[in-house]
C-alpha cells in the first residue's frame, strides 16, 4: 500500500465500510475502527454480537435507545471521562510498537478531527467519502450528533465519491493507488 494509514470519513451511511473492504482485498492491509471499544462494551452491555450491532444501528437495544444512539452517548461519556483522544490512544496502543506501525491499515470510521489528524501525522491519507443520495435513516439525535459534523479537509486529503452503482470505487482506488481492483 502506497499509505500506511488510510483512513475513511464520511456521514452514516455514505459507504466507508464497503470502501475500507474494497481497499483491503488484494492488500497487506488490516481494518480497524476507532469505535472498537465502543462496539465492545455496548456488546458486552446488551449481550449482542458486534456484528449484530453493526448491521442494526437503528435497531432498539435499551431504555429507548437505538444501537446508533447508545454507541453515541458511550462515545461521549468515555471522551468526558478518558479525554477527548480516549479512542487515538487506544488505537495508537493496538497498532503501534516502539512508534513504528505493526501493519498497514485502514481505519474505516474517522469521524473526529483529531482522528484525522493522527492518520496524517502517521503518513496516511484521509479519503472523505460523500454521495449526493441522502442516506440520513433512523433517530434524528444520531444523524445530528458531534461524530456526523465531519472533518476539516486538509490539503493531502482525498474526495471519493459514491454514486452507489456497481463499481463506483473502483476506478477512484486505481487512480489513487495505482492498482487493479475488481
Amino acid at each position: 500500500m502506497e499509505y500506511p494509514i488510510i483512513g475513511i470519513t464520511g456521514k452514516r451511511g455514505v459507504g466507508k465500510s464497503f470502501l475500507a473492504a474494497m481497499l483491503e482485498c488484494g492488500s497487506h492491509a488490516v481494518i480497524r475502527s476507532f469505535a472498537t471499544p465502543i462496539y465492545q462494551s455496548l456488546s458486552i452491555l446488551t449481550g449482542k454480537p458486534v456484528q449484530w450491532l453493526k448491521m442494526n444501528k437503528n435497531a432498539p437495544v435499551f431504555a429507548g435507545l437505538t444501537v446508533g444512539r447508545a454507541l453515541q452517548k458511550l462515545s461521549d461519556d468515555f471522551k468526558a471521562t478518558l479525554g477527548d483522544d480516549v479512542f487515538v490512544r487506544v488505537m495508537e496502543r493496538e497498532t503501534m510498537m516502539n512508534g513504528h506501525l505493526v501493519t498497514d491499515i485502514i481505519i474505516d470510521d474517522v469521524r473526529y478531527n483529531q482522528e484525522a489528524e493522527w492518520v496524517r501525522d502517521n503518513g496516511g491519507v484521509v479519503i472523505h467519502v460523500s454521495t449526493r443520495f441522502d442516506t440520513t435513516t433512523g433517530d434524528s439525535r444520531c444523524i445530528n450528533h458531534n461524530s456526523e459534523r465531519g472533518v476539516d479537509v486538509h490539503v493531502s486529503d482525498v474526495a471519493f465519491e459514491n454514486t452507489f452503482q456497481p463499481g463506483c470505487f473502483v476506478e477512484q482506488i486505481n487512480y489513487l493507488f495505482g492498482r487493479q481492483v475488481t
